[in-house]
């Protein structure tokens, strides 16, 4: 595979690649500040139709994602089928139940040690001689494809068409389900006939009530985790080492005491959301929400980039600071519906970040190269939304071994 690939796929996600993302959070603030929960017009994003609501501030964002008796999680647009982003109740508990071991605590703290490390070794070994890299396109745009990629179970025989899939050129859309379905119907036909110890070996042993999950159930659960489980890590990862090469003093901090290794983590969450920006929910009563009257039906979009910079939450929002304390969860969800992957995610980060230090002294900045930014990408969401937000260079110098 061309070495340039996944960050070429990356940039390219982004759209509008040269935009700071900074000034954004600056106009969320203000927004958060006139109205915390604000109705908005169609030019601002309103679906046509219906009353749309955005909701700004912390509080607001928890209590929209947590409180699913009032506010329901509508699946995404473009499917028709049935995945977990569109169930809820019952039945988003009985399939989200499947599949939440593989992605618990316990299970990343394994695959922590047994693949996420050695393979953050395999990748640093490729250029650690050189004395210098760019991060990115070395490094944090690598691994969580083939993370994600072995969790299922696809052999590294088929990566280059499993990143085409994790990295949808063209977004994801009808003609990408296809090309998914026609990757992934043999490998469940293969493994019905021998089961290995993975994700796919998972699921065509799995039953609800009682019956074995049919191709289409399993589809499912694929057709969400693929694209979800590897570029916003891409993002998350690279954000998070642009918030401490930004930073130096921070990360000498967590270089001199590694227990902050966790916090840095998620400090980088909280400084940059690596997902998109606005959570979609739909009220299913009239609900009162910081004085504001939402009716029955109404579409409300809970902004987590905003919510994490809330400076009734948060002391000194827009600093990158590793010493913070508590998480933020946020950035994953609340409620039933967070994230499925968050664990993975932050085990990625944490192994990324562990590895760099102990294989790279000396970690800095290329002083050649320009200032690194956080870029942002236009999405099809609301008053000013990004659809994602990652660094997509960061050019480094280090120490090299003699």
């Amino acid at each position: 595979m061309d070495h340039t690939t996944n960050r070429d796929r990356l940039v390219a996600h982004l759209g509008k690649s040269g935009d700071d993302i900074e000034p954004r959070y600056a106009e969320w603030a203000h927004a958060r500040q006139e109205c915390p929960v604000a109705r908005l017009t169609r030019e601002e994003g309103a679906t046509e139709g219906e009353d749309t609501f955005i909701v700004y501030s912390h509080e607001g964002v928890r209590r929209v994602m947590f409180d699913d008796h009032s506010f329901m999680k509508p699946g995404p647009m473009w499917r028709t089928t049935r995945t977990l982003l569109a169930m809820n109740g019952d039945e988003h508990r009985a399939h989200r139940a499947l599949v939440a071991d593989p992605f618990g605590p316990r299970a990343m703290n394994r695959l922590e040690q047994t693949l996420l490390i050695p393979l953050m070794h395999d990748l640093i070994d490729k250029f650690v001689h050189l004395g210098r890299a760019d991060l990115v396109l070395d490094y944090t745009s690598h691994y969580p494809f083939q993370v994600i990629r072995t969790i299922i179970g696809i052999d590294a025989a088929d990566h280059d068409e499993f990143l085409g899939l994790a990295y949808p050129a063209d977004g994801l859309n009808p003609a990408w389900e296809v090309k998914a379905r026609e990757f992934l119907v043999p490998l469940i036909h293969a493994a019905r006939v021998e089961p290995k110890d993975d994700l796919l070996g998972l699921l065509v042993r799995s039953e609800l009530d009682g019956v074995l999950l049919t191709d289409e159930d399993i589809l499912e659960y694929l057709l969400l985790l693929i694209p979800a489980g590897a570029d916003t890590t891409v993002a998350g990862s690279s954000n998070m080492f642009a918030g401490l090469l930004l930073n130096p003093d921070q990360l000498e901090l967590v270089r001199s005491d590694p227990r902050l290794v966790n916090t840095a983590v998620n400090e980088a969450l909280r400084w940059q959301n690596p997902a998109a920006t606005t959570f979609l929910r739909r009220a299913l009563c009239p609900v009162d929400l910081d004085g504001i009257a939402i009716p029955e039906n109404a579409v409300v979009r809970a902004h987590l980039s905003a919510h994490n910079r809330d400076a009734e939450t948060y002391s000194e929002p827009d600093r990158f600071t590793v010493t913070r304390s508590g998480q933020p969860t946020g950035v994953f969800g609340y409620g039933p519906h967070v994230c499925l992957g968050q664990h993975l995610a932050r085990a990625e980060m944490r192994a990324a970040l562990t590895v760099a230090l102990d294989r790279l002294p000396g970690l800095r900045l290329d002083p050649d190269a320009p200032r690194p930014i956080v870029h942002s990408a236009s999405g099809p969401q609301a008053a000013g939304s990004v659809s994602m937000a990652a660094a997509t260079s960061l050019p480094v110098v280090f120490d090299s071994p003699a």
